[in-house]
This record gives C-alpha cells, sequence and structure tokens, in this order.
C-alpha cells in the first residue's frame, strides 16, 4: 500500500495526516519532539482559539514575498473554511464557542482539541513517529525519504508541516525551512510576527513596565510613505496595551506588530502611535483635566490627574509633556491640561525592532508561495511534495486566523497527495 509521510505534528500536520488517512492512504506521521501538539497547547493563552468566523478569511493573511497572499489563500480557506472547520471538530463530539466570531472549544481548553486530533490519528491508523528528527528529505528512484540522524522513512509522497521560528522550544526551529530548500524551493525572510514591539526610547517601559490599559493604535512609515504596504496589512487597531520592561504589546500591538515588520524589513523606520483615551476626543479630555487640575488647587499634578490613568502612566505622560509630577496642578491649569491631552491623544513611539523569535506567536515569511499550487498544495518544482501551515509565507492575525490556516492548508495538503498516490496506483495497476 502507498504512503504518504507527513512531516510535523503541529496543527497543520495533523489535519494533512487524518485527511490523507480519510481519503484511504496509508500514513505515517513524523515529529522531533517527544510528543505532537505542543505549540497547539500554547495558542489562545491556553484556550485554543481555532477560527474565526468573520467574512473574507482569505483576504487577512499576508506574505513578505511576490504575489497576493489572499488569492494565494483562497482555495484553501474556500475549501475548508471556518464552516469546514467548525464542522470537523463538532463532527467529532467536540462542543464549540464563539466569542465576536473568535471560536474556541467549549471546554477552552487546548487541550481538548489535541485530544481530539489524536483520537483522530488513531482511528484512521495514522503510524505516529514522535522523536524522530528529520534532518533531510529527497526524492530517489520515484519515492521520497525522509531521514533522521539514524533511519530513513519512504513513501510515495510527502507533506512538509514543519513550522517556522516561533516558540523554538516547542520544536519549530527553522529546520523545515531547510528541509524545503533541500527540495529547491526558496524562502523568503523570516521575522517575528504577531508580537511584542521595542520602542526606540524604552522610557515607558521603564517606567510604566506592569500597565494594562485599552488604547487604539495606528502605526505608519516615519516618512509618511507606506503607500507599498499591502491592503491586508493593518494600520489602525484597538485594543488592550501592556507594557513591560523591554517591549510593549497586548492585542492591538500584536495586530499591527505584522505592518511594523514590513516596514523593519525594508529597512523604513515605522513609529507607532497611541490614544490613550480613544473614549474622548482631544476637547473633552482637555475638559476633564482642566475640571481635575483645578479641583486639586496647589495638589501635585501626579496627584490631580493620577485619576484618569495608572499613576505610573500618568507620570511618563507629564514628564513627556514637560511638567513636573510635583508642581502645583491648580497653576497654568488650562495649559497643564491642554498639554496634556494632545500628548494622550497622540503619543508617538518609533520602533527599533521586536521581541525575538521566543517571543513572538507566528512568523512573517517562509517558503515562497510562487513555487507552491495553491489548489493542491503541491510543489511546482518536486513532484509529490506538498506544504502546510506556518513553514509556507503566509501569517494571519490574531483571532483564530493562523490556525485556520494550519488546518485549512493542512487538509488540502493531506485530500490531494492522498488523491496523487492513488493516480499512482492506477497507473500501476
Amino acid at each position: 500500500m502507498k504512503t504518504v509521510l507527513v512531516v510535523g505534528a503541529g496543527p497543520a500536520g495533523m489535519a494533512a495526516a487524518i485527511m490523507a488517512a480519510r481519503e484511504g492512504a496509508k500514513v505515517t506521521l513524523l515529529e522531533g519532539e517527544n510528543a505532537p501538539g505542543k505549540k497547539l497547547l500554547l495558542t489562545g493563552n491556553g484556550k485554543c482559539n481555532l477560527t474565526n468566523l468573520a467574512p473574507g478569511t482569505a483576504a487577512r493573511y499576508a506574505s513578505l514575498g511576490a504575489g497576493d497572499a489572499g488569492v494565494f489563500a483562497g482555495p484553501a480557506t474556500e475549501a475548508f473554511g471556518p464552516e469546514a472547520v467548525c464542522g470537523f471538530f463538532e463532527d467529532l463530539g467536540m462542543p464549540l464557542a464563539a466569542r465576536d466570531g473568535w471560536v474556541y472549544p467549549a471546554s477552552q481548553s487546548a487541550r481538548t482539541v489535541l485530544d481530539a486530533l489524536k483520537s483522530q490519528l488513531s482511528r484512521y491508523h495514522v503510524t505516529l513517529k514522535c522523536s524522530e528528527k528529520i534532518v533531510k528529505i529527497r526524492q530517489k528512484d520515484g519515492l521520497w525519504e525522509a531521514m533522521t540522524p539514524t533511519w530513513t522513512y519512504r513513501g510515495d509522497a510527502l507533506i512538509l508541516c514543519a513550522g517556522s521560528k516561533a516558540v523554538p522550544e516547542t520544536g519549530s526551529d527553522g529546520s523545515g525551512y531547510e528541509l524545503a530548500a533541500q527540495a529547491g524551493h526558496g524562502l523568503t525572510g523570516i521575522y517575528p510576527a504577531l508580537t511584542a514591539l521595542v520602542p526606540e526610547d524604552t522610557s515607558l517601559c521603564r517606567q510604566c513596565a506592569g500597565v494594562r490599559c485599552a488604547v487604539t493604535a495606528s502605526i505608519a512609515e516615519a516618512s509618511g510613505q507606506d503607500a507599498f504596504l499591502p491592503d491586508s496589512l493593518p494600520r489602525r487597531e484597538s485594543g488592550e496595551l501592556q507594557i513591560a520592561a523591554d517591549a510593549i504589546s497586548g492585542i492591538a500591538v500584536f495586530q499591527l506588530s505584522r505592518t511594523a515588520v514590513r516596514l523593519l524589513e525594508a529597512g523604513k523606520r515605522p513609529v507607532l502611535t497611541l490614544d490613550l483615551f480613544a473614549q474622548y476626543d482631544e476637547e473633552r479630555l482637555t475638559e476633564l483635566l482642566i475640571r481635575a487640575a483645578r479641583a486639586a488647587g496647589d495638589l501635585p499634578a501626579a496627584k490631580a490627574f493620577g485619576y484618569l490613568a495608572a499613576p505610573k502612566l500618568v507620570t511618563w505622560l507629564l514628564g513627556r509633556a514637560g511638567i513636573s509630577p510635583q508642581e502645583s496642578a491648580g497653576k497654568n491649569a488650562e495649559e497643564k491640561a491642554r498639554a496634556l491631552a494632545r500628548l494622550a491623544k497622540h503619543v508617538e513611539l518609533p520602533i527599533a525592532g521586536t521581541r525575538p523569535f521566543t517571543g513572538c506567536q507566528v512568523c512573517a515569511g517562509g517558503v515562497e508561495t510562487g513555487g507552491v499550487d495553491p489548489a493542491t498544495m503541491a510543489s511546482r518544482l518536486a513532484p509529490g511534495l506538498y506544504f502546510a501551515g506556518e513553514i509556507l509565507d503566509i501569517d494571519g492575525p490574531c483571532g483564530g486566523f493562523n490556525l485556520q490556516w494550519a488546518f485549512a492548508s493542512g487538509m488540502l495538503a493531506g485530500k490531494s497527495a492522498a488523491a496523487y498516490i492513488a493516480d499512482g496506483r492506477e497507473e500501476d495497476s
């Protein structure tokens, strides 16, 4: 019986293996770690945001290489869209819960998702081999070989689902890129995405570590000439801001980090602008600050304005506005209020870089999509080779889109690989 080899037992790899086995193929799933799905267990802060029901899924993806990421992602996300992914898990008896279109297992536990996938691997008799790190692939005598330092696995088709460089402690160490290169595939640059940003001026981080607040954030090239950026990359987001001692993060920053990475990759200077009081326009915020200053009288400015935000953040804003936290709030109250309101609505932070791969959720960049047929996930260069998941130059925003891509591309690759070897069986007969 002809065999499909799948390299990498993350979400894409398990989906590919299950689909190929369902289609009648004999499947061997090879994983370098001692257990499958380690990175899956971390997704959604352990709750596993499976997919997103928002319309226009394909348009949410971006790439660093040539071509339209949305066009490339289209066939997989149409064949196995959010509804299909939800149906797949619900058919396994795993109930789901959606919040604003973000879909989670009802258990709110990623372990539930991993257990459901493992049950299907067992049901369809997928041979799972863990602690088998693939270091080389090649096509020889019509078969694909996947080699560890001590053993060689052989199959009629091979699906590369070896992940990226994000969270390397879970096995995503970037070695899959080398395997793709061995088969003749080109790579774009590889960069952290959905990650914390490091400002050029770290005073906000140093003085306000631990602060969380709701913001509206926008990002652009310092010169304002960012027209080269794809439309799929966001320029403005709202959500929580989290300030750490070395970087800033939170949902709003994560969503914009993909744009920052693209600007940095192009040698440009991204500037993140924060509106710390999006619920008020500048005039209304000024009125509130004037009222607070006058009510405080001779109390220090830090005390007078400290009710509006975290004290550490207020102190930082005062210093940035040129106001001593200790000086009288009531003196020149209107002048102080206008300066503080103007700054709080337009905090500009030039970005120097991102956290490393150990601190990002996914990667931007990967295997160039031009060498892959989006209708099947098959290599255009090497017959019988397929790709799925984060190894490809496709990344999406927070909200389940990256797992959606993993499942959709994995299912499509598994189905296509099974069809490929079935055609081969017919030819042999």
